[in-house]
């Protein structure tokens, strides 16, 4: 259980083990604050809260004001980017990036959950405002982080070499289908079959939404790896972070596939 691999870019072998090379970190000198899995925890939580309160603010802000979508969008996508590049490489600066990051991804909650209920209203599941798909979003992605939580812990699924590599491989996979799509769509190619309300797009979208529910335990896994190497206590904002990257993953699918199985019919 120490491969340091996750198929959530955030969590790399050098994420956790790195701090050894640091100035002052050397092997054999163990630092005085060490991060712990009750500390990663908090600063999930924290992390989710301030996330939260961005998503309600910012949807409040843009409600009924349309010409504001879509330069709010793209904030949110650079400014998350940005942000986690930074982290990605050089991961202590979680302490400083990580609230900042968690309110930009709270723009971005904000807007794909509008769109959602957008398309959900006067539905059954979403109701005459659409917003009962976002309350079923957020209900499945709770759900399934417990889910996974428990098969983690019970030693149902764990994080072997072999489960890391088929999330890798699967990863990559979705990544270049992706891509290909999008390539596709520039050199004029009808792709809307993908991402519609078909069955195979809602299939998709189940592959999509399952595969970022077992990022879950590859997380679950690092985190518990880096509090047994004692990795510097700052890393605990580091693991909030990339946590919150993995619930933002299934909350959106959770989403598309909700209003794919529910929403109207063009």
């Amino acid at each position: 259980m120490s491969s340091f691999q996750s198929s959530n870019p955030t969590l790399t072998n050098n994420a956790f083990t790195g701090w050894r090379n640091s100035p002052g970190l050397e092997l054999g000198m163990r630092p005085a604050n060490v991060m712990t899995v009750q500390g990663a925890i908090n600063t999930t939580m924290i992390l989710t809260g301030v996330m939260i309160s961005s998503a309600v603010a910012s949807a409040t802000f843009l409600f009924d004001k349309a010409e504001h979508l879509l330069p709010g969008m793209l904030v949110s996508i650079f400014g998350t980017l940005i942000l986690g590049l930074i982290m990605f490489f050089k991961p202590l600066s979680a302490r400083f990036l990580a609230v900042p990051y968690a309110v930009l991804e709270g723009g971005f909650v904000a807007l794909i959950s509008m769109w959602a209920a957008s398309m959900m209203k006067d539905t059954a599941l979403g109701g005459k405002m659409g917003t009962g798909v976002i309350y079923a979003a957020a209900g499945g992605t709770i759900a399934t982080l417990v889910s996974m939580l428990g098969l983690y812990k019970l030693n149902i699924v764990r994080n072997t070499p072999f489960f890391s590599r088929i999330m890798m491989v699967t990863g990559l996979g979705l990544f270049i289908f992706v891509i290909g799509a999008m390539v596709a769509r520039l050199f004029g190619v009808d792709t809307s079959i993908l991402w519609n309300k078909g069955p195979l797009a809602i299939g998709i979208t189940g592959i999509f939404l399952v595969y970022s529910a077992f990022c879950f335990i590859l997380d679950f896994d690092l985190i518990e790896q880096g509090a047994e190497q004692q990795a510097p206590k700052a890393f605990e904002w580091y693991a909030g972070y990339s946590l919150l990257v993995t619930i933002v993953m299934v909350y959106w699918y959770m989403l598309r596939l909700l209003v794919q199985l529910f929403g109207k019919r063009e």
